[in-house]
Formats: C-alpha cells, structure tokens, sequence
C-alpha cells in the first residue's frame, strides 16, 4: 500500500508475521500528504523516524496474505514482537499521549499498559526468552540519549541497565535469558558498535571492532550466530552474519 511499513517479526512456529503499516490512514489518498507523511527520512547521512500517525500492527501470512489488522486508531503503535511461545505480543505506543510500552494477547486482545511515563520516550521492545521480562530503551533524562532498561512483563521491577552518558538502543536477549546485545555510542556518533552486558552481574564485553557503524544486533535461536547491520566495507548499511561466542568475561 502506500503506507510506511517497519518492525516486523515472525511467530514462533514461523507461519505467521507481525508488522506495523500507516496504510489505514485516511490521507493517504491525497497525493500531497502521501509526498509529506512522516516516517523514514534520509538527508545524506542523516536519517529519521517520525512518529507516524495511523500506524497499526497488523498480522499476515508469510506472503502477505490474510492480512488482519490488531490495532486501530489514530496513534503510533508498532516496534511489535511476539514472546516465545507465540500467545503475547509486547508493542509500543503513543496512544496515551506518550510512548510507553505494551503487552497484548496474539489476537489484539487484552491490552496492558507496562510502563507508564508521561514525556519520555520508552520503545523497541522484546520478551525474555521465558516471557518473565520485558528489555526496552528509554530517555527518561535527556531526550533522544536513549538507555537499555529492563521490566518484569507486569510492569514491576523496573531496572536501569545501562548509565553512560552515551546513546544505548537496540536491545536484543541472548537465547540464554542472561544477556542482551545492544548497539551503542560509546565510542562517537560515527562509530556505533554492539556490546553486550550480562543483566544478571552488570558486566560488558564489546562484541564489534570496526570504524564505521553496527548495531541492530539479534541472535539465532541457538545463540550461536549473530545478525546484525553494518557499513564496514562500503559506504551504505549491509546485513551481516557471523559465528557468536559468549565472552568469557560475562
């Protein structure tokens, strides 16, 4: 459709996808706005993510048939992926005024408000491998510099992960439910890398080694590769995958 379309995320059992798509939004059919809605930008090497009106999680087959929408409304909802066994969905969302994070059952059903700030920005969410935790980022004290937080899935103990000053984003849970990899700035704005931390001791390990950008890291199901993006090599982002081993400082 003519709709902006991101964050998509297989079922489990690998027969379904989720993903959010703004193609329900109303003025889309006017040429004008379609040229001018939000979404992503790219100006040289800077790029953007608005928050964009109309977006809704929908779930479909593999090919994209039997599309069925899980959301409605006016709101930005998206940055969805399911818990391992496939029967929860945990999301983000503005539709209380500010982004906050959310659990829904498969069929849309059962909406949960997990955490509940009212200015700052909470998104890019993931289940535990055992459902019992929620990893997510956050700039509760100072906008855009994002840090990792984690949170039980019903919305207690919340933890601040990571306090370094640099931007943290992109949290992904190692298949062993006791580390995340993450991308971060800690290194400049131009040299993104991914570390990991162990959330249980505190402890991190950088992972990547290169002077350009990488981040957006996830694991295999096994935890013995890592799939990531990177610019190493040329001057645009590819994906890459690599054989993974745990650090043996965490």
């Amino acid at each position: 459709g003519k709709g902006a379309c991101t964050c998509a995320f297989f079922r489990p059992d690998g027969k379904k996808i989720i993903f959010a798509s703004s193609h329900s939004d109303p003025e889309l059919g006017d040429p004008q706005w379609a040229q001018n809605a939000p979404g992503y930008k790219r100006d040289n090497a800077n790029y953007s993510w608005e928050f964009t009106p109309y977006m809704n999680i929908y779930e479909a087959n593999l090919d994209g048939s039997e599309l069925k929408p899980l959301t409605e409304g006016p709101a930005y909802t998206a940055e969805c992926a399911y818990s391992s066994d496939g029967q929860k969905i945990v999301f983000a969302s503005n539709r209380s005024g500010s982004m906050n994070i959310y659990t829904m059952d498969a069929d849309g059903s059962e909406i949960c408000q997990v955490t509940k700030t009212n200015s700052s920005y909470n998104g890019g969410p993931f289940f535990s491998p055992d459902n019992t935790q929620i990893i997510f980022r956050a700039d509760r004290e100072k906008a855009h510099y994002l840090q990792i937080y984690s949170i039980d899935s019903d919305g207690s103990n919340e933890r601040k992960l990571t306090d370094n000053g640099a931007v943290n984003w992109a949290p992904y849970w190692h298949p062993n439910g006791k580390m995340v990899a993450f991308t971060t700035s800690l290194h400049g704005h131009w040299q993104y890398e991914i570390y990991m931390l162990n959330v249980e001791t505190g402890a991190f390990a950088r992972i990547t080694h290169n002077p350009s950008f990488d981040g957006l890291p996830v694991f295999d199901n096994e935890g013995r590769r890592l799939l990531w993006t990177s610019k190493r090599g040329e001057n645009s982002c590819q994906i890459f995958i690599a054989d993974f081993y745990l650090p043996k400082e965490l």
